[in-house]
This record gives structure tokens, sequence and C-alpha cells, in this order.
């Protein structure tokens, strides 16, 4: 958190993405509004920068005084210190691209008006706190690459129906929200509902436990991850690791841990008919740094 004083307001701003609680959630709802215009090109970079800053000490831009020169000027201020909702990449031209980057490790937002929210966080001992099913996970990753390319707001309220449930919650099935319901949402929230699914599943990806499932597609398909394709919930059936509901009953963290041990065995079993790890790697779609880390032999 860093200190910034404006006017005769002293404001405790977070500078990093661990600084966020439910707490803040009017900024968070803010910042996401500003990420959503710049992706669907509607806003330059300039612009985006000044409303994080603003949104970040609960101002929304767009209701600024046009022609207050001191607080657009410490707005600037602002930005100059605020790095963290970006990811800068150097090209070859010299020129610079930049993108929006959230990395979360808890639903900011478990509440919205009388729905309750997804579970997830880190209990103070370290452990992760997840009640999102397999099968959520496998609709939502499917919604929120929809959402990534179209942005239509039916595509937000599905996303919606998908993580949130009526109070109170005690069927959970029972209480879905009804596509009526969903599109009475302001959809400033439902566009923060996006983003944070969005920075807890980029988290995820940094876990290290969970590299040899989330490398593969980042090098060779832009980022994207196959893991919310229906076929691993299948794939992990028929392999033997439960029945379909079994699987996609199973919370996030077990069923991408199956996927890692699925993986381990079928490198396993590479390795016991003989094929060494660059082959394994070519076969499993898989850098070669990550099936050295399971196989007891490492000569190619």
């Amino acid at each position: 958190m860093i200190t910034y004083s404006l006017g005769r307001h002293l404001y405790q701003v977070p500078d990093r993405w661990a600084d966020f609680t439910p707490g803040h959630k009017k900024q968070f709802v803010l910042m996401c509004l500003a990420f959503d215009l710049f992706e669907a090109g509607k806003i330059d970079f300039r612009t985006l920068e000044a409303s994080i800053s603003s949104a970040l000490i609960g101002l929304d831009v767009a209701l600024l005084p046009k022609q207050n020169d001191i607080l657009a000027e410490n707005i600037f201020r602002l930005t100059e210190r605020l790095r963290f909702p970006f990811l800068f990449r150097d090209n070859d031209d010299g020129s610079r691209t930049v993108s929006v980057n959230i990395l979360l490790r808890n639903n900011l937002l478990p509440k919205i008006r009388r729905y309750r929210g997804y579970r997830f966080g880190i209990t103070p001992d370290g452990v992760v706190d997840c009640d999102i099913t397999a099968e959520q996970y496998v609709e939502v990753l499917s919604l929120m690459e929809l959402y990534g390319k179209t942005r239509k707001d039916d595509v937000l309220d599905e996303l919606f129906r998908t993580m949130y449930r009526k109070e109170p919650v005690l069927f959970r099935n029972a209480r879905k929200v009804t596509a009526k319901e969903a599109h009475r949402i302001p959809r400033s929230w439902k566009v923060a509902v996006y983003y944070n699914l969005r920075g807890i599943l980029e988290w995820l990806k940094m876990v290290p436990d969970f590299r040899i499932i989330f490398t593969p597609w980042e090098t060779k398909s832009g980022g994207r991850s196959p893991l919310g394709l229906s076929s691993s919930i299948f794939t992990l059936s028929k392999s033997g690791y439960g029945t379909l509901q079994e699987i996609r009953s199973l919370d996030l963290i077990t069923y991408l841990g199956a996927l890692v041990q699925m993986n381990i065995d079928g490198i396993y079993a590479l390795q016991s008919a003989g094929l060494k790890p660059g082959e394994i790697a070519e076969k499993m779609n898989l850098p070669v740094e990550c099936v050295l880390l399971y196989i007891t032999d490492k000569s190619e």
C-alpha cells in the first residue's frame, strides 16, 4: 500500500494485487470498467492509466471536472507510481505493447446484492479454500474465452449465473440465478466478476505444482489453457480417476491436481515404453524441462 495525499484527503492506495481485499470492491469494479474499455479498443493507454489511478482513490474518471487542472495533475502523478495492473512487452521494432495484468488470490466479490458467489481464497496456514467445481470451471473458462472475443452482455449474464447463486445457498443447483435476474445485475459488476475470475486463473497458472498442465499451451497457443475443455473430465474418468459425476463435482484444486497426476502417469508410461525425454515431450506436447522433472533417466 502507498499513502497518497490529494487536497485535504489522505488515501491508502493498493500498489500490488496482493493488497486487494473485498473491502476494495468499489475500486476494483471501477478498475475493471477501465480494463474492459481498453481491451475493447474504446480508450487508449493514457486514458486507462488515468482511469486506474482515479478508481484507486474511489473516483470515476468520467465524472471528474474537465477543467480541474490541479486534480488532473495529481492523478497524473499517481499514475507514475502504479504499474502493477499492466504488463509491458518490448517489440523488435522498438515499440512497446501494453496488456492488462491481473493476479488475484481471492474472490473480491463474495456477494453481489442477494446473490452469493463462489469461494476462493488462501487460509492463514497457506491452504487454498475453494468451492469452484470442475464442472463450473469447464463452463466458465469457455464463457470467459467467448467474452474476450465478443464482449457480449449475454455472455456476462451466463458467466454470472454459472458462478453466483441465490441466498440462502442450501441446494446449490436448485438456487440458480435465472437469466432475467442476471440481466438485472448492473453490467459493471458482471464485468468485475469476469476480471476477478481471470485474475484467479492467472494466479493458478503461477503455482509450481500446476506448471505441467499450464506450460504447454502457454508456449504453443498464445497463453490459453486446455483445462477448460470438457474432454479433460472424460479423460480423467476413462483413466480411472472416478465416474463422470464424481469428476464434475471435484473442487477445482483437486481437479487440477488430478490432471497433474494424469500427466505424470503418462510420462512414466512413455518412459517405460522406452521413449527418451525429447520424444516424451513431443508426444505429450510438453516442454522438455517439464518432462525432466519427473523421469528417472534424464539421458537423451
